[in-house]
This record gives C-alpha cells, sequence and structure tokens, in this order.
C-alpha cells in the first residue's frame, strides 16, 4: 500500500490494520512506544513496536500482502485501499489526536486538568513568534504551531507547553 511516503508504516493481521505515521507534529520517528491508529475507529493508541508485532500479531502490510499473494481476496484489497484514502482524507484530524494525547499526559505529568480542546489553531495573523521548547529544545512557530487553552503558550509535538514549566 503506497502513501507517496516511505514514513507511514501500515500493519494487518489479515482482518483489520493499523497504521503508525512516523512524521506527525513534524517529529520525525518518535522513539518507542510509537503512536498508532485503529482504522476501525481511528483510536490512537501507544505501543511499543516489539508489542505490535508480536502480541497483536500484525505484520507489516507489503510483506503481508508478498506471503500471501494468491490468497488475498478482492474484498480485502478493496477494504485496503478505503483504508488508505480515509487515511489520507483524515491526516490533519489524526496528527490533532496525537498532540492531544501527548498534551495530555504532559498535563497529567503537572497533575494540571483541562477541558477539551486543550489546544487551539496556529494563528498566522498574530504577530510572528519563533522560540523553541523548553522541554525538548524543538524549534517553534506560532504560524505553524498550536497554542494551549489553558497556559497560552505554543505546544510542542512532545506535549509540553507552558503548564508545568518552572524556572
Amino acid at each position: 500500500m503506497s502513501t507517496g511516503s516511505d514514513e507511514v508504516w501500515w500493519g494487518t493481521n489479515g482482518i483489520n490494520f493499523i497504521v503508525r505515521d512516523l512524521t506527525m507534529r513534524g517529529n520525525k520517528i518518535r522513539q518507542s512506544p510509537y503512536f498508532y491508529f485503529d482504522t476501525k475507529d481511528w483510536s490512537v493508541f501507544e505501543d511499543s513496536f516489539q508489542n505490535v508485532r508480536d502480541k497483536r500479531k500484525y505484520k507489516f502490510l507489503p510483506k503481508y500482502l508478498a506471503e500471501n499473494e494468491g490468497e488475498l481476496t478482492e474484498l480485502f484489497l478493496e477494504k485496503m485501499e478505503r483504508v488508505k484514502d480515509d487515511f489520507l482524507a483524515r491526516w490533519d484530524e489524526l496528527d490533532n489526536k496525537i498532540l492531544e494525547f501527548v498534551h495530555l499526559r504532559h498535563l497529567h505529568r503537572h497533575d494540571i486538568e483541562i477541558s477539551s480542546p486543550t489546544f487551539v489553531p496556529a494563528s498566522p495573523g498574530a504577530k510572528h513568534r519563533v522560540t523553541h521548547c523548553w522541554s525538548c529544545k524543538k524549534g517553534l512557530d506560532n504560524f505553524i504551531d498550536v497554542t494551549c487553552t489553558k497556559c497560552r503558550w505554543m505546544l510542542c509535538g512532545c506535549g509540553a507547553c507552558g503548564c508545568g514549566y518552572y524556572r
């Protein structure tokens, strides 16, 4: 299954699909645990690559297709294409799901309560500001990065914002 990018990992157990994007929120290849989407309901879950492969019995899709070449039904192949198209159509929504997930984890670590949504879109109309994340040092840009609804700081792809920052 080609998405036009080598940075998407597709897995299947022969019935369902999961997908892991390696570039969500500009974080090139996040370290394990990884974030996956269950394509049944597009829920996000976090797991290690080893668990997904061993315990959940998902295989890299091209490998699965090669191993089962003569046995695949037309229905399976059609479902695979529908899932791919749906994933590409939901790209921004799924990117935001991961960001919400890591932001809530960051807030929880600092015992901070916040209601959803936890961030608002980037504001290109505002004065341009470029800085870096206090936690992971990744560059931030208010024309690109979203803003936390509680502290009003830019939200990094690692989940950090101004909530929990202490000098």
